[in-house]
Order: C-alpha cells, then structure tokens, then sequence
C-alpha cells in the first residue's frame, strides 16, 4: 500500500503515545517514542490503516504555542473572514522570504518584504478594495517564516493566532463589586419578570451606594451588559422563558416515526381561519370561523374536515372524524364541475388530539372504542408532537385564505390598512365550497416536499396494497359520532334545547319504548343529537341496542339547521324579549304581586282570599296537602278535624254571604251571574258529600272515605 510522506523531525500520535520521525526505508518508517526514546519501526500499510481509522493523528508542532492548539483543530473555512485574510497576508511574506532564502538571498529581506506588500496594493486595487495594511517589520516577517518553515508549509492554520486572546485580561472591578452585579444578574435579571439590563444597573448601583462603595468604583451600564453578554443563551432563556423555551430554541429536534400504510395515524386539529365570513341573508358580518382537520401522517392527505362557527368541543371533533371515516361520494354528486374524486376515508388505528378537555368527552371515547381506534392526547404545550397538522394550517393560510376577500392576515401589522370587514363577502357555505375545492383539487395533488411525492398519488398506491378499514355499520356512524343527552320522554315527545321531538304515525318507535312490557313508567333514555342538521334525533331503544331515528316537531324551521344557528337565534330572541321588559321589571313585578298576596292572605276575612290563594298556587293539581296544611295552620285548636272543617256550614254562609253582599264592590257585581231558568241552582241541585266532590275533580286523599 502506497504510504505517505513525513519530513525529519515530523511528530505523528498513536493512540496515548508521541511519535518522531527519524528516517524511512521501502515500506515502512522508524520513529523514535518521546515517552522514553525506545526505537519503533512501523510498516507503511499499517500506518494508512491507523491514519484512516483517526488512531494516528498529526499534533501541533512543538514552536507553536500552547494557546494556539486549539485553532488547528478549527476549520479554516468557518473562520472569521478577517482572521483568514490576516493568515493569507502571513503566507505571502513568508513565502516570499523563504524563495528568497532557497535562491541564495539575491535580494535584501527589505526589498522583498516591500515588494509583496506593493503587489497586495495592486491586487487590491484591481478589485476596488481599500488597502490600509502596514507594511511588516523584519522580524515578524522572520517570525512568520520560521513558523512556516518548521511545519513544512503544510497547514495555514499554523499561520493563524489568537488574537482574541490579546490585551488586559485583569479583572477591572473590585471583588465586592464583582460579587454585586453577579449577585443582581442572578435574582434580577435571570428570572420569569424579565428585567431590562438598565434595571439591573440601577439596581448595582443602589447597592454599592448602601455599602458605602464610591460612585467611581460602580460599574457603569455597558460593563453590566457585557457581563450578561458572556452568559449561556440557554441558561438566559431557561431562567427568562422557562425550560420548554430554551429546548425548543436550543434542544435537537428529531423526526417523528412515519406510519408504514395509509390510515395508521390521523392527526385532528382545530384552527381559526383569518377570515371574516358573512351571513347570507342579512349580508351582516359574522366573525372569524373555525375549521378542524384531519390529516393522514403517512401520505399527508387531507382525509376530512369541518367548517364550523362554534369554538372548538367534542361535537366540532366528532364532526371532522365523521367526514374523514365515511366515504366522500358526495363530492363528485354535489360539485360535478370539479372532476375530481376525494379517494381518503377509512377507520384509522390511532387519532392523535390536543391535550384538551373538550377531546376527552365520554361519547368520543366510547365511539372510539366501538369503530376500534385509539384516542392519544398529546402533552400540553407539545404541538410537535402533531407538526404534520400544524405545519399544514399555514400552508392554509398562506395558499388559500389570502385568496378570498375579507382576510385579516395573522396580525394587525399584516393586515394594515386593508378593511376585512367591509371587503367580505364570503359566507360559512362558500368558504365550505371553496376549502372542498383547495383540497381536493390543488392541496391533495401537489408536491409535498416532506415526502417529496404527491399526497393523491402516493395514498392511491398505498391503499391498492394495503386497503383502508370500513366502518361495521356506516349507517350508525353519524350516531356513534353525535353528542349524547339524556331525556325523560313524555306524551309530548323529547324537548331538548327547546325543540320537540315525537313519533310520526308511521314510525312510533318511541311509543314503543314506553309500553314495551317491563319499562318503567318513568325512563331516562339516551339521546344523540347532530350538531349540524337539528332536523332528527337518534334514540337509543333499551331492548335492541340501536339508535332510532325521532323526526322534530317544527319541520320547516329545523330542516337544515345547525346547532350554532339555533343558538343563535335562541339568543337573538332572548334580548328581543329584554328589550321589551327587562328581567329587573318583571322581578320588581312579581315582588309586588306576592306583597300583595300576602297582605290579602294576612287577613282572613279578605275577600280576594281565594284568588290570591289560586294565584299562590294553593289551588293547583297536587297540592290538596298544601289546603290541608292551611286549614288547620287558620283553624288551629278548634277541635274539629279537618274534613268537618271543610264541609259547608250554612249558618255561617249565610252570615258571610250577607256580610259580602253589602260590602260588595261594584266591579264584583257587575260580574255577579244570575240563575236563569233553565239552569238550576245551588240550592235545587242535589247535596254531594266532600269525597265525592274530592274525587269528581281528580284529588285522592286518604282519609276522605272514612
């Protein structure tokens, strides 16, 4: 093997040990060992071997100082432009004094030195470069060409020098005032308030005053500054920002582990499109609105999302998953002029969400487990951990959004003096159209540089090896992925959220239910409902395990309703009615209505007592026990019971009957009806027992038959 050269007195390392170069023959080189001068003979393919492996390296020579060791083990190329000009300056002039020395020194070291530096100034000048470098004395010329000479003009490094390193290095502070502004960097500077540096001074210069030190001895403000300078930027971002900070700015990112097929993983995201769409009808702008996405990691395809005005929840989630597992037919049947099919869909393995409460909702996790996927929460303040998804939202922002009229860009200085508001004309149904559009037509078919494929092409090629999963039942999807109630059915149906849900008469399945032989007269059923058509509901029938479909009552206001939309208009209706009486005027109302009541049922000879009873509620269905309480509260210690009490006693009747006859007002008697003839009276009608009149209006107590 071909072996390398070494002059006389070269130095090599080997392993632990110092090596000096003595003298060669065919094939292989003596050295002598500078540990203890023992003679070794080393074989030329052995040395290449060593050189190749790293185990035998070159060490500086022995005229080089110490200080500059470590600049040879620098690049030269990721020097400082200046400290690389300095060195190709040194190497002219040494090698220009060594050719003078190897001819025979024709020519003085004076003239030679003279003549490089005017030959700098004209190559110099050529290039339009100013030119302010001295001319060198003798010896530094000489130094540098020892230096040059001695290790063989192999290494311009060697030709480098520290000077950095040059000057006063002494402390210029006392050591108590040293200790002061370490002191203060530390608890002032180097914590979460995150105090300026002029405050750190101000608080350096207060203390040295307290300790008596003379203003002259207190640093001034650049020194306290480059003492900050010379601190770690992690440590300074760890104790500013936080350690997350300081890893995500100084930490080593890795790459997360690509999923082998198509469907493995799904990231789900949600994200506040900077838009402002409007309504439809009244043209009245309605805000920025939302969408969540969900993308597959493998082929980065967009496989569903959700356009929604609501903040993100579990029904914004359920809504994105829902689109992303059922095929998407309806897109070439809906927008035909696309001519483009959206090929995504299939139950994935694992569904990687934010850390957030509304992901963690019961019927999301129980719709996981029936279509067989995994839920994985990532940890708080960790988007990385779903870069795919993040990293898309700006691609969103940036080759789609701006494109639609009433984009308010990421921040107030983005936006300028561009009117969004006044320039929308977008609504939630066009931007809905238009995102369908955006991925199905451009984003799903165009170079991913993460993959550096195409999304459509590479998930087509996947799915025709390995195919997606289906769902077991598509037609239960939408329940699995609705939200959940819980209502208590009735004659009436299902009130939920102020609509009413019943049977149709061709469909009684909730009827069904309830006289199913074995319910319970009083039953609590499951009720899923989906936030973006009101128009139906699913029940969940106890016997069979399957949701059932319940129409609503007020077709023509909830076909093709939303959640959102109901909300609002449920809103919308209730400060209609505040504005016409506000809730402090009816609370001043019914405060006067009981102040009333209770003045009138203070005295019990008042004769508006049974109104405001029936207006207090004494004389509503299922309160006879409140009657009974009353009468013997009123006729305590009479010694009658209660019954006896209420049966009709005529003398007393009579006595009141004509005590009111007299103090009858006027507004009474004009309501005073008169027996006619073919009506008959209280008296000509026959006298019925107090439990039979009990029973005749629909009031059981015990007791009365006794």
């Amino acid at each position: 093997m071909t072996g390398f050269r070494l002059s006389f007195g070269d130095r090599v390392q080997i392993g632990a040990d110092c090596y000096e170069f003595v003298r060669r023959e065919p094939g292989r080189k003596k050295f002598t060992r500078k540990s203890d001068g023992a003679e070794v003979w080393y074989e030329d393919r052995d040395l290449t071997l060593k050189l190749t492996s790293g185990e035998l390296s070159f060490p500086p020579h022995s005229a080089i100082p110490v200080s500059r060791h470590h600049l040879l083990r620098m690049e030269f190329s990721s020097m400082p432009e200046q400290i690389k000009q300095q060195a190709w300056m040194r190497r002219d002039y040494a090698a220009a004094l060594q050719e003078n020395t190897r001819l025979g020194c024709p020519h003085k070291a004076r003239d030679v030195i003279k003549a490089v530096h005017l030959r700098r100034r004209a190559e110099a000048q050529e290039k339009g470069e100013g030119f302010r470098e001295p001319v060198p004395g003798q010896s530094t010329a000489y130094y540098w060409k020892l230096i040059w000479t001695l290790t063989g003009g192999k290494d311009i490094r060697y030709l480098v020098f520290a000077e950095h390193n040059r000057g006063n290095k002494k402390a210029r502070l006392e050591a108590v005032v040293a200790d002061i502004v370490r002191d203060k960097i530390l608890f002032c500077y180097l914590t979460p308030q995150r105090h300026f540096v002029a405050t750190v001074h101000d608080a350096v210069v207060g203390e040295c005053r307290r300790r008596g030190i003379p203003d002259n001895q207190a640093p001034c403000q650049e020194t306290v500054r480059r003492w900050v300078r010379k601190l770690s930027p992690y440590a300074v971002l760890k104790a500013r920002h936080g350690k997350r900070a300081a890893d995500l700015a100084f930490g080593a990112s890795g790459v997360a582990p690509v999923p082998a097929r198509p469907g493995e993983v799904y990231e789900v995201d949600a994200h506040r499109i900077d838009l402002i769409i409007i309504d439809g009808r009244t043209g009245a702008p309605l805000g920025r609105p939302w969408i969540t996405v969900a993308v597959d990691r493998c082929t980065r395809c967009i496989v569903g999302f959700h356009v929604h005005l609501e903040p993100p929840s579990s029904l914004t989630i359920a809504g994105c998953l829902r689109n992303a597992i059922a095929p998407k037919l309806y897109v070439s049947s809906k927008w035909p002029q696309l001519g483009a099919d959206w090929p995504c869909w299939g139950v994935p393995v694992m569904v990687v969400l934010d850390n957030a409460f509304e992901n963690k909702a019961d019927f999301l996790k129980e719709a996981a487990a029936e279509l067989g996927f995994t839920l994985f929460w990532t940890k708080p303040d960790t988007p990385e951990w779903k870069a795919v998804i993040e990293r898309w939202f700006g691609t969103l922002e940036t080759g789609f959004i701006r494109r639609i009229p009433g984009a308010t860009g990421n921040s107030p200085d983005d936006r300028g003096d561009y009117a969004a508001e006044r320039m929308a004309c977008a609504t939630l149904e066009d931007v809905d159209e238009l995102a369908h559009r955006y991925v199905v037509t451009v984003y799903n078919r165009s170079h991913h540089r993460g993959i550096n494929d195409v999304p459509d092409r590479l998930w087509r090629e996947h799915t025709a090896e390995w195919e997606v999963r289906a769902p077991l039942d598509i037609a239960s999807l939408d329940a699995l992925l609705a939200y959940v109630f819980w209502r208590v059915p009735s004659n009436k149906g299902i009130e939920l959220l102020g609509l009413h849900y019943n049977d149709r008469h061709d469909h009684r399945i909730l009827e069904l239910i309830r006289t199913r032989p074995g319910s319970p007269r009083k039953m609590t059923l499951k009720i899923r409902m989906d936030p973006t058509d009101l128009e139906f509901i699913w029940v969940l029938d106890p016997a069979t395990g399957r949701y059932e479909k319940l129409q609503s009552q007020e077709p023509e206001y909830t076909r093709g309703l939303t959640l959102a939309q109901h909300r609002l208009i449920r809103r919308l209706a209730l400060e209609r009615m505040r504005k016409y009486v506000s809730v402090k005027d009816l609370c001043v109302a019914r405060d006067a209505l009981q102040r009333s009541m209770d003045e009138i049922l203070g005295n019990p000879h008042a004769s508006g007592r049974m109104k405001a009873a029936r207006l207090n509620g004494l004389g509503s269905k299922g309160s006879w026990w409140k009657v009974h309480r009353a009468v013997e509260l009123e006729y305590e210690g009479d010694g009658r019971s209660v019954v006896d009490l209420l049966q009709p006693d005529a003398d007393q009747d009579g006595a009141r009957g004509a005590q009111q006859d007299d103090g009858l007002p006027s507004e009474e008697k004009k309501l005073e009806v008169k027996p006619s003839a073919d009506r008959p009276t209280l008296a000509s009608q026959p006298e019925e027992s107090l439990p039979d009149r009990a029973r005749k209006s629909g009031i059981e107590v015990e007791g009365l038959d006794d």
